[in-house]
């Protein structure tokens, strides 16, 4: 169990964390009671924002899922990448991410990785001070968490200048 911004709501919620129509005024951290009690889940909706609209999304089915299992390709049901959903080159495909060897990646949807600027992804949160490519990606030093996505279709190389930060991932879920 952890700790919940929006059970109870209060006065101190920021109500851009929990409306969907103004998620750009959300500024920090925002933790669902949801998550400690994910039951009769129909769906997820993966989002990333910029400025607070909408870049990027992925549906998951959340029929028979826990809050650890419903970030699988297997589970895709609509997404605006449109080759995700039947992308064979995904290599990893991880809620959990990597967190050792100089790594602090979650929310891993990646393809080929190995060099820094040879790794190709569709997203990946980075969500600690050192990561061992951040230099080699062109992304900023400052606060954390990162959000790189690809804005094309298709996966992108990281250390191109085909991604972009987003502000916000946010997750929904509907009963």
């Amino acid at each position: 169990m952890g700790q919940h911004d929006d059970n109870p709501l209060s006065s101190s919620s920021l109500n851009g964390c929990y409306r969907l129509d103004n998620l750009g005024r959300c500024k920090k951290h925002f933790r669902s009671f949801i998550l400690d009690n994910w039951t009769n889940v129909k769906k997820v909706k993966f989002s990333v924002y910029v400025n607070g609209s909408e870049v990027k999304y992925i549906e998951f089915d959340g029929a028979s899922t826990t809050r650890d299992t419903w970030f699988k390709q297997a589970l895709i049901s609509n997404s605006s990448w449109l080759d995700i959903i039947t992308d064979t080159s995904i290599r990893d495909f991880s809620l959990q991410g990597y967190t050792n060897n100089g790594l602090a990646r979650r929310f891993v949807i990646c393809g080929n990785y190995g060099s820094c600027s040879a790794d190709v992804a569709y997203f990946l949160a980075v969500d600690q001070v050192y990561e061992y490519c951040q230099s080699n990606w062109n992304v900023p030093n400052g606060s954390f968490p990162i959000f790189i996505t690809s804005k094309s279709e298709n996966m992108t190389k990281i250390s191109s200048k085909d991604h972009i930060l987003a502000d916000v991932m946010a997750v929904f879920v509907k009963f």
